[in-house]
């Protein structure tokens, strides 16, 4: 696009862009090709073994300067990138490309002589299609909850589901149980319209999606909404999913429709949490200490929660030191 305004343009010598970008009418950049740096498989973990261009920072100096002072042969590789791109990627040309590949594939994939009509009887049920939206590789306690849920959707027979991530991941996929299936499951395409999108995140979205009826997980233990929520969940949301009765009725007590509330309460992988399961065994490298120094040997509380005031890690602590100075 740039090119075919007649702007100079400069690209890395690399890649998708070298098909219509060369010496002549653009300025490519030296790079060196390297494993995708520690920062770069951590925001999309997909690029974890894989390769990109690093550009030379003193040659993208150089040539940005030669733009600028060299500026008949600036104008003349923008003339010639416009021409050229003018004449080989306009959309006439491309669909004239398009049109003829359609035309081949029609000619070598003959349609199959018209099979006898499946009796209703043996006709499958098409699934229903799911995109499931929120935070997936995080460690917070919504992207656990998303975890769980992604992971028996998934599994159920006559679903079709779609993950959209709504976070950069904080870990690779293959640290948790199942998280490689639910990485093959991410922003995958459905074989028709969703029929239904699920939200939870925080802060939450209210706009009606695309496709397929809206489904909010909100979670508020506040007795009632957001004055500024109450609108456009009673306009866009087909159902909300509350945790619990108790968010049933911060709902209800809101003013939202009781047909809209339903409690979809949350479950326990039974796998890992029953009576016979063994006492979790800390393991740490030789010469390390899990508590801070001074501290081995007294005792350690584990608290499942955020350090937030309301949830009451300051009554907890409060109550120990009452019960035992």
């Amino acid at each position: 696009e740039a090119m075919a305004c007649g702007l100079p343009t400069i690209g890395t010598n690399w890649s998708g862009n070298t098909a219509f970008m060369h010496t002549e009418n653009s300025y490519l950049l030296d790079c060196e090709v390297v494993p995708v740096p520690t920062v770069g498989w951590k925001e999309i973990s997909t690029y974890r073994g894989h390769r990109w261009a690093e550009p030379h920072l003193a040659h993208a100096i150089d040539t940005l300067r030669r733009v600028v002072e060299e500026h008949g042969e600036a104008k003349r590789k923008a003339k010639q990138g416009q021409e050229e791109v003018t004449a080989l990627y306009n959309r006439e040309r491309v669909g004239a490309i398009l049109k003829a590949e359609i035309a081949r594939l029609q000619e070598t994939h003959q349609p199959h002589p018209i099979a006898p009509p499946v009796s209703k009887s043996r006709q499958k049920t098409p699934p229903v299609r799911v995109r499931f939206e929120g935070a997936q590789f995080s460690w917070h306690s919504l992207a656990h909850v998303n975890r769980e849920i992604g992971t028996r959707l998934i599994a159920m027979p006559g679903l079709e589901v779609a993950l959209i991530p709504t976070e950069n991941p904080f870990f690779v996929p293959s640290e948790v149980t199942g998280g490689e299936v639910l990485a093959s499951r991410c922003f995958v395409g459905l074989s028709a319209p969703a029929d239904a999108h699920i939200r939870h995140f925080f802060p939450p979205r209210f706009e009606k999606p695309e496709e397929g009826k809206l489904v909010l997980i909100q979670p508020w233990e506040y007795g009632y909404l957001p004055e500024v929520w109450i609108e456009p969940i009673q306009k866009n949301v087909a159902e909300v999913w509350c945790y619990s009765k108790y968010v049933r009725d911060v709902y209800l007590n809101s003013g939202i429709s009781e047909e809209k509330v339903k409690v979809v309460p949350l479950g326990v992988d039974t796998t890992i949490f029953h009576p016979s399961a063994p006492p979790f065994v800390f393991t740490q490298e030789p010469g390390t200490t899990l508590l801070p120094k001074g501290l081995e040997g007294r005792f350690c509380f584990l608290f499942v929660g955020g350090t937030l005031h309301r949830k009451g890690i300051d009554i907890l602590l409060d109550a120990y030191l009452r019960a035992f100075s």
